[in-house]
């Protein structure tokens, strides 16, 4: 049984490139001091970057949070995908979404002259574990997209260690 949804109102930050280069040094847990800092992003100022990486521990809600952001957007009328990159990796995007998704909803933003979209990529490390390789994700993301990439939002989860 899934477990009811509560919006935590994430905020997330941008890190440096010492940081991104050496994510799984980052000290993760709880700081108070975001309460202050001003540098801290909620989900709309993510969703309107082209390309984010979102990075934290392993049980910290990654998945859930881009479902329900996912849902969220197309309840508004945007179109959103959630893709478990696992699966990306072995599939193009409308054959993962006829399992598991919308196909006719993909191929209505890719008809539409102007909507944006967001693309879910969730978990990396999954993706590692099933020894998959992630750049075989993204070329089968950019070929279902080409043409259309300045329409599509993306964002990525992963762990530290998998960064």
């Amino acid at each position: 049984m899934l477990v009811p949804y509560v919006d935590l109102q994430r905020c997330f930050r941008e890190l440096t490139e010492e940081q991104a280069k050496e994510p799984e040094a980052l000290d993760l847990d709880w700081e108070w001091s975001w309460l202050a800092d001003r540098s801290y992003k909620g989900w709309s100022e993510l969703e309107a970057r082209y390309r984010t990486v979102i990075i934290a521990e392993a049980g910290s809600g990654k998945t859930r949070e881009m479902q329900e952001r996912c849902k969220l957007l197309n309840a508004s009328g945007k179109f959103a995908f959630f893709l478990p990159l696992e699966r990306l990796e072995a599939k193009k995007i409308t054959r993962l979404l006829a399992i598991e998704g919308d196909p006719e909803r993909f191929d209505e933003w890719k008809r539409s002259s102007s909507a944006t979209a967001w693309f879910f990529l969730d978990a990396l490390d999954e993706l590692k574990l099933r020894e998959g390789v992630f750049p075989e994700a993204l070329l089968n993301l950019k070929e279902e997209i080409r043409g259309e990439e300045y329409r599509a939002r993306v964002v990525v989860s992963c762990r530290p260690s998998d960064w």
